[in-house]
Parts: C-alpha cells; structure tokens; sequence
C-alpha cells in the first residue's frame, strides 16, 4: 500500500509540473466501484461483488477515496477545471448477471438498477458538489445512457462503434437534456491507429448517429467532444501521441465541418 501512494504521489507530482498553472480543462479517471468489486476477491476467494454487505463498504469508501484523490489534484492544479471520468466496463455485465463466478462454473446474481442508479447518483453528487464534472465511461455494448443521465453526469464517454440503434432514444433524451456526449472514434491499438490514413472518415460515425437521430448540428457542436475509444494505458508512447494527434485533427475537422469550411 506504501508503494502504490509513493507511485501515485510521483504521478501526481509529474501532473503539477506539467499542467500546475494550466486554467484549462483537466480530466482525471478512476475506476467505478462496480466495476472495482467486480476485481477484488474476499478473504474466501468470491468476488466483493457477490457480498451485498461488502459490496456497499465499498461503494462508501470508493466515493470517500474520489473526493480525497480529487482534493489531490485540485491542491496541485487550482486553476484547472476538474473532470472526474468514472470507468465502468463491468456495469453491463453485473447489471445483466453475466459475471462468472470464482470457479467459473456459475454466474453471480445480477445486481439491481436502482441500487446502482443510487450509488451512482450520490458519487456524481460529490464529484459535482466538489465543483467537478462528473463523467461515466463505459466500453460494453450495452451504454448505461438512462442510468448515466438519471444519476446526473454530465457527460457519458464510450466507443461509438458499439452503440446500438436501441439506443438511440436513451441517447437522444441524455443529448436534448443537457448531456454531453465523449465520442470514442480514434482506435486504440497500435496497428488499428497506424491504420488510419483518412482523419476525415473518423468523425463520419459521430455525423451518421447526430442524423439518425434528428439532432441539429448546433447541438452537436455544444454536446460532443472527440475521444479515443477506449484508455490509452497500454499502448506505446508513439502509439499514444499518434492516437491524441488524430484526436486533435478530427476534432479539427468535425468543427470545420459544422462551421461549413471545406476540408
């Protein structure tokens, strides 16, 4: 534990030599509490998700741990406009009772919206009350958009490519009230990045869902911002900076676009 507060004091001291004075916005990304008992087993070996009691220990000290870490940042980064990304990739799966169990022979109990909707709800109340902008991310092909938009993010952040059509209404409802929307289009992998010699083609899908759905460009241009799919974590530092360069050129020309200047 001693180790992982020196790592992550090192990377936040590396964080305030870079962006100390920036008055700009700055995201932060923390891994979402079911998503996190999803990964943490119990002294019996079961995962803290299949423990109610266990798991709502968690869910309070995952919130009390965000706004602690929150306060970090914001003591290194005072001008800064803090958005807190919460990642939850296993929502999907632990809402749809998908998730196997420690042997593999079974899957756990699916977990009740409410709740979750519940929790969710009082962690964005906190990020936001800590003037903060809360963001939901999630890379299933199930996007939580009602629970998102109910629990009050500001933003949901996912991989375009797997919305679904059944989505859109939810999608819609989230945009029209306020919502904004982090479109992942720019892949993720070295070889898919390197792949990618049409920028232009990268913000074609965020122009085909904004038509599907009846939305005007005004709102598109005031609700989306352009992401990579997915982390960056585990990709090289070439392929990093190629991945946030495309982002950089799409966002460019998605913005050209809406302003009616050729590319």
């Amino acid at each position: 534990m001693r180790r992982a507060q020196s790592f992550l004091s090192e990377d936040l001291d590396t964080l305030q030599e870079f962006c100390g004075e920036a008055g700009s916005s700055v995201k932060v990304q923390l891994c979402g509490p079911i998503t996190l008992a999803s990964t943490i087993s119990l002294r019996r070996g079961e995962r803290v998700i299949s423990d109610e009691g266990a798991l709502r220990d968690l869910v309070d000290a995952h919130r009390e741990a965000v706004l602690r870490h929150l306060a970090e940042v914001r003591r290194r980064l005072p001008r800064a406009q803090l958005i807190v990304q919460i990642d939850e990739p296993a929502m999907d799966a632990a809402l749809q009772g998908s998730l196997p169990t420690q042997s593999g022979w079974g899957r756990l109990m699916p977990l009740e919206e409410p709740l979750v909707r519940t929790w969710h709800t009082a962690l964005a109340g906190a990020i936001a009350a800590s003037d903060a902008s809360p963001w939901l991310h999630s890379c299933a092909a199930n996007w939580p958009l009602e629970l998102a938009r109910a629990a009050g993010y500001r933003c949901f952040s996912g991989d375009l490519s797997l919305l679904q059509e059944s989505d859109d209404d939810a999608l819609g409802t989230a945009l029209e009230a306020g919502m904004m929307l982090a479109a992942g289009v720019v892949p993720t992998t070295a070889a898919r990045i390197a792949a990618v010699t049409r920028p232009a083609g990268l913000v074609e899908p965020i122009r085909r869902t904004f038509a599907r759905l009846g939305l005007g460009d005004g709102l598109l241009a005031s609700s989306v911002v352009v992401t990579p799919t997915c982390g960056l974590g585990s990709s090289s530092w070439p392929a990093a900076r190629k991945a946030m360069s495309l982002v950089r050129e799409a966002a460019r020309i998605l913005s050209d676009q809406l302003q009616g200047v050729d590319d």
